[in-house]
């Protein structure tokens, strides 16, 4: 028994391990990330995910640019980092103040039923400014823009929709994949 249970403690301390070596890893890849869009003015990623479908698609380029926190808007597309690391672009909902009255962020992906856990400012690296769609640049002054924004924060009902349609068509391509020729 003493040598199951001290090979769960090696175990545990060595996820322990991984785990403070992933935490570190991601915080130097925000370090990095915030110090690329400070001297650079922005960063371009790729979009992964289905969360803001379909404003923001697999594939498409993302341009952040360096966040002013008195400019940040409600639609505003913002990339920050959450508590596990990852690094996420949604749209905000509002600013609002938490439980000790300090600013914060309601942010929520499109397609996400419940908004993500309370964002503060110093999460945000990002603001997305650009967006390229199938290598065809897109201008966030465009008309779908102008319309889906308000429409997708203030229907609940679209983020439904768009969240159950993705589950049906996902579930229909793996059931495509596994069938043989």
């Amino acid at each position: 028994m003493h040598d199951v249970s001290h090979r769960l403690n090696d175990y545990d301390q060595q996820n322990q391990h991984n785990s403070n070596q992933a935490t570190i890893a991601a915080e130097q890849f925000k370090q990095a990330l915030s110090r690329h869009i400070v001297e650079n003015g922005q960063v371009r990623l790729i979009a992964h995910g289905q969360s803001m479908f379909p404003y923001i698609q697999q594939g498409d380029t993302c341009t952040f640019s360096v966040p002013n926190p008195r400019m940040v808007k409600k639609g505003d597309i913002l990339l920050y980092q959450d508590s596990q690391g990852k690094f996420i672009a949604h749209r905000l909902l509002m600013p609002q103040k938490d439980a000790m009255g300090r600013p914060s962020y309601l942010i929520k992906g499109d397609t996400n039923l419940k908004p993500d856990l309370t964002v503060y400012p110093e999460q945000v690296i990002g603001i997305l400014t650009e967006q390229t769609k199938f290598r065809h640049p897109v201008r966030l002054t465009h008309i779908f823009k102008a319309i889906w924004c308000p429409v997708v924060m203030h229907i609940p009902f679209i983020s439904w929709c768009l969240h159950n349609y993705l589950r049906v068509r996902n579930r229909i391509r793996r059931m495509l994949r596994s069938r043989p020729l």
